[in-house]
């Protein structure tokens, strides 16, 4: 982190569109707190052009790099992200306490606005340590420091290069607290930053270059320009500081330059001389000692890399990458296939990996159920951003990595029974809880007598989370009424819209597995953040702020199809920072995928197998879905006509190679095909249709992308047309 000096106010920020999102915002938080407990302020998610523009201005202001951990933003594993240093809403601070509102008034000012990377994004989420009182929000923004003692680092403000110093191994430490904060806020010893310090620091690069030539006017010019020490490298306060401990201990480095050089050169910020405090290179500083350190801080981001899975169940062998956590719609893995697929198997694959030994001892699972047959060892590998977690399993153990992941771990089963009599209700208070993902009889929460023990502002913010998901919320923008959910008299009560209130307990089956579900999710939350904190036994959580995976088998068990339709969109919109991992064989749980988050699974030649270069789900129909390569279903016909199209399709394949038997078979399957009046009603559209049908025939068990796949048949057709005109 090097300190930044802003350039002045935008002109994009005197635009119409700002000053009415402004206006948007502060509407919305001059309603009485009471009007607007159970709802939430939507500016930012139905307002993405505005974020993509104010992306892309703060790219050009921050130099294309993280204003944070210094990477470069231009890399294709990074993307950058519109960071409010304070944050709109929900600020957490130290204690774990939340101010619901705090800083909503800077959301569109420009001082409040900077670059970042996701991984920066991600683990400072909403944090936003003060010691003492917050500031109000009639406070400028360009007196908010002196109206609050902030506890993290503003780059814009504050020099970073005076509390931060190295160690060979790359680390950052600081002597200062208000640096220690920063560093574990933003989590900047994660272990890729780590890594590309430690290649700064090892190539040696700067020092050779200094001892190489006599001349060291031209050193030091190389040093500056060509070592890249301008505003726009990566890294560069690591590299200031090499230079600084490199001259202050090798003063000889500045013996040739005359007095005027000499002067010039100490000038050079580069070249400041630093404090002793600053230039100390030694063992860790454990923030966790300080007086005022951030205690048990918030649930780590966890990003999935990729998963190596060998001899697990049916899975000889199989490896994929996990698509790349989406930093504004959400983090989802969609495994889609038929029933024995192997979709619940790479759950529980994943599940496992990530609990710890402890848990999976607590499970007593038999190792032999997950061991395929006739393997003397499974081995499962899960790369993650915090390292590597593994499994071993043999006929007689499973033994794996010793800790579980930093966030949340909660895994679902295909069968989610509310917790009741005959169903004991799972342990809460641990941060993963994988118990109904390998056992039915695990009960989820019973979601009415918790909802009714709550104190009101942890119940309105459930209200808040199930409104969304139970679609009783609107847009900001909108003119109509929202649902509700209130209690009294022992029940809960949901209304929606211009609609007769009902209990909670004459909901269909299907809305109250939804409603236990989310209750589950979200009592683990508390229950786990409330054992941080002393006398807080619901403390008043933004859900939608909280990391965590959450793994669900069968998705759209139980749903009627118009909430298999919404599902994903409803709980994308809950749990904003949530990574879900889930299955499910249903068309309509597609509705609301983006483009690389669905995986399809097929089971074929005795091994589980992973489809590739799969289309975006978002731009099909739903019966365009049925027949798209997401389930390969010939047609939306029945299972006779189904028969006949693979009949069809296989003979096709065969090209010129049929048997006189065979061509007369294929002869009378394209007659059937044709009477199904799904082969145009025209020549022109019949002969389309056949050379579409050859081509899919022939590439049912090939590999290719679908863009190249409509290119080759867009060709394949107008040759056929040519050929047919030609001999009219």
């Amino acid at each position: 982190m090097i300190k930044h000096q802003r350039s002045p106010t935008p002109a994009f920020f005197n635009e119409d569109i700002i000053f009415k999102l402004r206006d948007q915002e502060s509407q919305f938080y001059r309603e009485e707190q009471n009007e607007r407990m159970q709802k939430r302020s939507r500016t930012l998610e139905e307002n993405v052009s505005v974020e993509e523009e104010l992306t892309r201005i703060l790219l050009d202001e921050f130099h294309g790099k993280c204003a944070i951990c210094e990477q470069d933003l231009g890399r294709e594993d990074l993307v950058a992200i519109t960071h409010r240093f304070r944050p709109r809403r929900s600020a957490t601070n130290l204690d774990g306490t939340i101010d619901m509102d705090h800083y909503n008034w800077y959301t569109y000012q420009w001082e409040n606005l900077y670059i970042a990377c996701q991984f920066c994004n991600e683990h400072k989420s909403t944090l936003f340590p003060v010691k003492g009182i917050r500031a109000e929000s009639t406070v400028p923004i360009s007196e908010v420091d002196s109206n609050e003692k902030r506890l993290i680092i503003d780059p814009c403000d504050d020099d970073p290069e005076d509390h931060f110093y190295y160690d060979q191994q790359g680390r950052i430490h600081s002597p200062t607290i208000t640096g220690q904060h920063t560093i574990e806020v933003y989590q900047l010893n994660r272990p890729h930053l780590l890594t590309r310090r430690r290649e700064i620091i090892e190539s040696s690069e700067l020092i050779k270059a200094k001892t190489r030539t006599k001349d060291g006017v031209k050193t030091i010019e190389f040093l500056v320009n060509k070592d890249g020490l301008d505003k726009s490298n990566e890294f560069l306060g690591l590299k200031r500081y090499l230079i600084k401990l490199r001259s202050r201990n090798e003063p000889d480095l500045l013996i040739g330059f005359n007095e005027e050089e000499k002067e010039e050169l100490l000038n050079l910020e580069v070249f400041v001389e630093p404090t002793s405090e600053e230039a100390v290179i030694d063992a860790p500083h454990d923030p966790s000692t300080s007086e005022e350190s951030i205690v048990q801080r918030k649930v780590e981001f966890v990003e999935l890399l990729s998963i190596d899975i060998k001899n697990f169940k049916n899975i000889t062998d199989l490896y994929f990458e996990f698509p790349k956590t989406h930093p504004t719609k959400g983090n989802w893995t969609f495994f889609l296939g038929e029933n024995g697929s192997g979709k619940s198997s790479i759950l529980q694959a994943i599940a496992l990996c990530l609990i710890g030994q402890p848990t999976r001892n607590e499970l007593k699972l038999e190792p032999k159920d997950f061991l395929q047959r006739g393997k003397r060892k499974c081995e499962v590998q899960l790369q993650t951003n915090e390292g590597k977690y593994e499994i071993t399993i043999t006929k007689d153990s499973i033994t794996g990595t010793e800790a579980a992941t930093s966030t949340f771990l909660l895994a679902y089963g295909s069968t989610r029974l509310m917790a009741q009599q005959g169903v004991p209700e799972q342990d809460h208070t641990k941060r993963t809880k994988p118990g109904n993902l390998f056992d039915p009889t695990a009960g989820l929460v019973n979601a009415k007598k918790w909802l009714l023990a709550l104190d009101k502002n942890s119940f309105n913010m459930m209200a808040v989370v199930l409104k969304e998901v139970l679609n009783l919320s609107r847009e900001q923008t909108e003119k109509v009424q929202e649902g509700s959910i209130t209690r009294k008299g022992g029940e809960i009560f949901f209304t929606e819209p211009d609609k007769v209130r009902q209990e909670l307990h004459t909901l269909s089956d299907g809305y109250k597995i939804l409603i236990a579900l989310v209750c589950d999710i979200c009592r683990s939350i508390s229950e786990v953040l409330s054992s941080q904190q002393k006398d807080r036994k619901y403390p008043h959580q933004d859900f939608e702020e909280v990391h965590g995976i959450i793994i669900i088998d069968e998705l759209g068990t139980h749903l009627h199809p118009r909430w298999k339709m919404r599902i994903v969109s409803a709980l994308r919109k809950a749990f904003r920072r949530m990574r879900f991992i889930v299955s499910s064989h249903e068309p309509l749980c597609l509705r609301g995928l983006e483009d690389g988050e669905v995986m399809v699974v097929e089971y074929e030649n005795k091994d589980v197998q992973m489809l590739e270069n799969l289309p975006d789900p978002s731009k099909y129909r739903i019966d365009q879905i049925l027949t798209s390569p997401f389930f390969g279903l010939y047609s939306v016909v029945d299972p006779k006509e189904g028969q006949v199209f693979y009949d069809y399709y296989r003979l096709l394949r065969k090209g010129d190679d049929l048997s006189p038997a065979e061509a007369e078979q294929l002869a009378s399957l394209s007659q059937q095909v044709r009477n199904y009046n799904i082969m145009g009603n025209s020549l022109r559209e019949e002969l389309a249709y056949y050379a579409v049908d050859k081509i899919l025939a022939e590439q049912a068990d090939k590999q290719i992308r679908w863009d190249e796949l409509k290119e080759h048949t867009k060709k394949a057709v107008e040759k056929l047309w040519e050929e047919y005109e030609s001999d009219l």
